[in-house]
């Protein structure tokens, strides 16, 4: 792939950022992890067989990275992010959010290092998805936005995100801290069962829909607030530094939400108007 001269001192003016944030030199890198992630592809290409879930991409694409034998370094990561969003240009926004989260998760599993992983999305609006997915005790900081279901089914860990966060935010996760700088899509911790989520600007509608147990906190501005069954007595869930469930009247403060009328209510009050 031959590219022009504007791509070439770009990344080379990024590629120095990403060695000056990280402290690592080049000594570090062990593995060039493009043509790895070109052979995963082609074997997930082989699979004739129907859609599988995120789950069964994820660990089918754990099982090949652990087959492949392969050593690499967290330079390799942070490099390897680089080089496929900037220079690649990243179309296959599921597959590469899961195999970057996979190759976290493994290089995590046996190192277990406090250092710091970094993701780099050299884009203003990203749809990488499962960005943090299946953390369990990895720092990683995410340079940029995410697109759906960044820490998704998360155990552990930390996930700081630089930018916005796409839908879905933390899905499931029952454990770890995510902290998003900017704002957030629909659908903040849905069916969460632990952590927190730190939203420090805006966040739409649908917040903690089945959310079973954890703490959501939103700084910005919520465009519209809606809660769908989630257990008041477990779940914590803050606007601008206020608990929105008052647990002695079992409504919401400043009125954001109140217990609202069951839908049947709603159709017949609609309908009895118009008589």
């Amino acid at each position: 792939m031959k590219l022009t001269q504007t791509i070439e001192e770009e990344y080379r003016h990024v590629e120095s950022a990403i060695k000056k944030e990280v402290k690592a030199d080049c000594e570090d890198c062990k593995l060039d992890l493009v043509p790895l992630y070109q052979k995963y592809l082609e074997s997930r290409n082989c699979n004739t067989g129907p859609r599988r879930s995120a789950e069964n991409i994820y660990h089918t694409c754990l099982h090949f990275l652990k087959k492949s034998k392969e050593e690499y370094a967290i330079q390799d990561i942070n490099t390897f992010s680089l080089q496929y969003t900037t220079i690649l240009g990243c179309t296959d926004h599921t597959d590469f959010g899961i195999f970057i989260s996979a190759l976290i998760n493994k290089h995590f599993e046996e190192t277990r290092t406090k250092k710091e992983y970094t993701v780099f999305i050299n884009k203003e609006k990203s749809e990488i998805s499962f960005l943090g997915m299946e953390n369990e005790g990895a720092n990683i900081q995410i340079v940029g936005s995410t697109g759906g279901f960044a820490g998704f089914y998360m155990k552990k860990g930390f996930l700081h995100i630089s930018g916005d966060a796409g839908y879905k935010l933390g899905y499931e996760m029952s454990g770890g801290k995510i902290i998003v700088e900017k704002n957030a899509d629909t659908e903040v911790g849905t069916s969460m069962k632990g952590g927190q989520i730190h939203i420090k600007g805006d966040a739409k509608d649908i917040i903690g829909s089945h959310m079973t147990n954890g703490i959501i906190k939103i700084d910005g501005e919520i465009n519209a607030l809606v809660l769908k069954n989630v257990r008041k007595e477990h779940a914590e869930i803050y606007h601008k530094g206020k608990n929105i469930f008052d647990k002695k009247k079992e409504t919401m403060n400043k009125g954001l939400i109140e217990e609202k009328e069951t839908m049947m209510q709603k159709i017949k009050k609609i309908f009895g108007s118009k008589k």
